[in-house]
Formats: C-alpha cells, structure tokens, sequence
C-alpha cells in the first residue's frame, strides 16, 4: 500500500524532514497498515546503504568537478530556444499543413457522401462507428 502520499511521507522520513502534522499522519498510516513498517525500514535501511556507499567511493573534491564541468558545457551549448526553427517550422505549415487539412477534409467529406442515410453524420465522416469515437469526446 503505497500510494503517492504514502510514498512521498516514506521519502521526507528518510530524509528527517517530516513536520509534526507529517510524523502524525504517517504514523496513523503504520497503525493501518502494519506492512508498511517493514517497508520503511528497508528504505531506510537502503537510503544509509547509499549514503555510506557514495561517501567511500568519491573523492571530496569529485563534486566540485563535477559542477564546473557541468558548467563549462552548459556555456558551450546552443540556447534550447531556436527562434530560427520556430520560424522554418512557422514557415513550412502553409506548405504542409494546410494542403493536410484540405485532404483530410475532402476525404472526410467523400464518407460523408457515399454512406447510407441511416448511418449517423459522425460515424460517416470519419469511417468510424461512434463507439470508438467516444473516446476523443470533449463533453
């Protein structure tokens, strides 16, 4: 029984960073459930394994190196935002997607025209039964 609270109460345990409202609420949840004490207490067990684990195996300066490498590139990198692309992209949708659109509905259309009466206006438009439809329903 972990839900995303449950989890998220588990993970601020682990870290020491539960409110007194917190260390409460989780509390009532262990007198709930009962399984959830073991779960805990693996993480936990985890979590220190980890930490002791890091520790030995880096060097005190290896996090400051890190940080100035991640830096360096990041001044090295080409801003996320390409203006340029936005405008190619911008200037290819005439190009494209409007004679898309103009298939789509001629296609659209075409259903419309060779289905029975009987059959519903949406069922004929898209060549679908109204059924499968449903799921893109808005309402």
């Amino acid at each position: 029984m972990t839900d995303i609270r449950t989890q998220y109460l588990i993970e601020r345990a682990i870290d020491g960073n539960l409110t007194p409202e917190e260390q409460q609420e989780l509390q009532d949840l262990k007198t709930l459930y009962p399984e959830l004490e073991s779960q805990i207490s693996a993480e936990v067990n985890l979590a220190n394994l980890m930490k002791g684990q890091a520790s030995a195996s880096f060097r005190p300066e290896f996090h400051a190196k890190v940080m100035e490498q991640i830096s360096r590139e990041a001044e090295n990198q080409p801003p996320v935002f390409d203006a340029d692309f936005v405008d190619r992209l911008w200037n290819l949708f005439p190009k494209v997607g409007l004679p898309s659109l103009g298939t789509a509905c001629v296609f659209m259309f075409a259903n419309a025209s060779t289905a029975a009466a009987e059959i519903p206006i949406i069922d004929a438009l898209f060549g679908l039964p109204s059924e499968q439809l449903q799921m893109f329903s808005i309402f």
